[in-house]
Parts: C-alpha cells; sequence; structure tokens
C-alpha cells in the first residue's frame, strides 16, 4: 500500500480531530505547533476534549529559536488548544497527526512511542526538576 493510499484511508476514518484523539494514544507523547512565526513544543500530559476544542496539558513547553536552532524553555506554558474545526487532518506512516488549520500554521501530534524531543536539548529546562509524567485518561 502506498503512503498516499494510506493516508486517504486514514482521512475516511479519522474525519475529524476528536475521533483521531480518540482512536489512538497520544497521552504520553508530544505536540508540536508552529503559529506566529514560532513552533512550540511539550510532552502531553492530558487531553481534554470539550464543545469546540482540544485541549493539550503539556508537562513542559519549549520554543525554537530559528537563529541558533536551539529549543528555548517557555516559562508558564502548559498546555496548547485547537479548534476541533481543524481544516486538513492528516495520519503519517509514522503515527503522527499532521494538523493545518484557522488556528495554526502546522502542527504534529506525536503518538507516546514516536518521535520526542530531548529534554538535555532545551535551554533553561531544569532537568533535576522535571515534572513526573501523570498520564491520565480523556476526559
Amino acid at each position: 500500500m502506498s503512503v498516499k493510499q494510506s493516508t486517504e484511508r486514514v482521512k475516511m476514518h479519522h474525519n475529524s480531530l476528536e475521533q483521531a484523539i480518540r482512536d489512538r494514544s497520544f497521552i504520553g507523547g508530544e505536540i508540536e505547533v508552529q503559529e506566529q512565526g514560532r513552533i512550540y513544543r511539550g510532552p502531553i500530559k492530558a487531553i481534554e476534549i470539550t464543545g469546540k476544542s482540544v485541549y493539550f496539558y503539556l508537562l513542559w513547553c519549549a520554543h525554537r529559536d530559528f537563529a541558533t536552532e536551539k529549543w528555548i524553555v517557555v516559562k508558564n506554558e502548559t498546555g496548547a488548544v485547537l479548534n476541533k474545526s481543524i481544516t486538513t487532518l492528516t495520519c503519517e506512516t509514522d503515527g503522527r497527526l499532521t494538523l493545518y488549520g484557522p488556528d495554526i500554521i502546522t502542527g504534529n501530534i506525536f503518538p507516546k512511542d514516536g518521535n520526542k524531543l530531548d529534554p538535555a536539548e532545551v535551554e533553561g529546562l531544569d532537568l533535576n526538576n522535571l515534572p513526573k509524567p501523570v498520564i491520565v485518561n480523556y476526559r
């Protein structure tokens, strides 16, 4: 099966962000969102699905500095919110969801066994006091 066929098949089965999130295991994975000229990324500790939104609660958050190519911790940022009416939702062959929509330029949600940002590569992140992962189910 080609990648294109696989992608089209997943699009048919996951016609909404909410359904795709509920059908897969992303708690313990990571979310990466590009918006307003910045890329943000962090490990997902919980996901909450409400009326029009999907909330991703993070253990910590970092942004990519394009000038230095480094990841830098973002203080006091503990989550990401996406509108459920994402215009394009694609499941990639590595298990991540790729999102494009009105709220973000692009986004990736990586499954718990997927691609991870090494906390040691995040400037300003206190490696001795990292939050303990407390994995909870959907609310």
